[in-house]
């Protein structure tokens, strides 16, 4: 390990992880813990994310969706704490995905499940706020950036469920594979017929900015029981190897779900 004891820099903790998938485990990094690993420190920033892919070629961007241009990641006391402690499916929950959207994912659409870690030298991340979803507005949507504004202090006064009723469909209907009419992409709002309404942009940031049910704008996770989780953070949806060379790695995941959240979705 670099520097200091229980101190790990970006080699040692890819090395790690490399170890881990060799094992060929469901969960190998739990089989890998030590106390010389969990809770170390890290010797540098490492952020991650769990990217998904339709096939089993690992994945090129931060996230695949076409024309999305941000991506959630989480952050270094992420890595060396809930990432090495969970299991993948426990891990997902943990960063705010609910039961049902990792059964689709898992079970209907058999998406791939990759674990990027990442030195953030050349891109931007910032916490996963309202005001950093302001930010990224304002660089990435500038088109849309007025109409989001006028509507950001009431969609920050209620729920997912509260908008889909007034718009009579479930906003996670929306993002399914393929996108259809549902979906609310970056050129679809800009066109909207003026005034656009409130829950048009709600549904906006949920299938653009992945703002999903539990998003809270305070920067930290929440699972479905409302428990608050890890720091979270936003960056640009880039192409992995724009990162620079030695500064990523990409490893594969694999998620089991359990079989009571099998049965609850199944027949859906």
């Amino acid at each position: 390990m670099a520097g200091r004891k229980n101190e790990m820099d970006f080699d040692d903790l890819a090395k790690y992880f490399y170890e881990a998938v060799a094992l060929e485990s469901a969960n190998a990094t739990n089989e890998l813990q030590t106390d010389n690993v969990l809770n170390c420190k890290l010797a540098e920033p490492i952020y991650g994310r769990i990217c998904t892919t339709m096939d089993l070629g690992e994945p090129d961007k931060l996230s695949f969706i076409p024309g999305r241009k941000t991506a959630f990641v989480f952050g270094p006391e992420t890595i060396t704490n809930a990432l090495l402690s969970r299991k993948p499916y426990d891990m997902l929950q943990h960063l705010g995905y609910l039961p049902e959207y990792i059964y689709r994912k898992v079970c209907q659409e058999n998406r791939s499940f990759w674990l990027v870690l990442f030195r953030p030298e050349k891109i931007k991340v910032v916490r996963a706020s309202w005001g950093g979803v302001v930010d990224f507005t304002k660089a990435y949507y500038p088109k849309a950036q007025n109409t989001l504004l006028q509507h950001l202090e009431e969609i920050k006064q209620h729920n997912v469920e509260f908008y889909e009723k007034q718009a009579g469909f479930k906003f996670i209907e929306a993002i399914k594979e393929p996108p259809d009419e549902m979906y609310m992409s970056y050129d679809k709002y800009v066109s909207l017929k003026k005034p656009v309404k409130t829950w048009q942009t709600r549904l906006f940031f949920y299938c653009e900015l992945r703002l999903f049910e539990l998003f809270k704008g305070d920067g930290y996770t929440q699972n479905d029981c409302g428990i608050t989780g890890e720091k979270e953070y936003m960056c640009p949806n880039v192409e992995i190897s724009k990162l620079g060379k030695g500064n990523y790695v990409i490893l594969p995941m694999h998620v089991d779900v359990p079989n009571d959240v099998k049965k609850r979705f199944q027949d859906k």
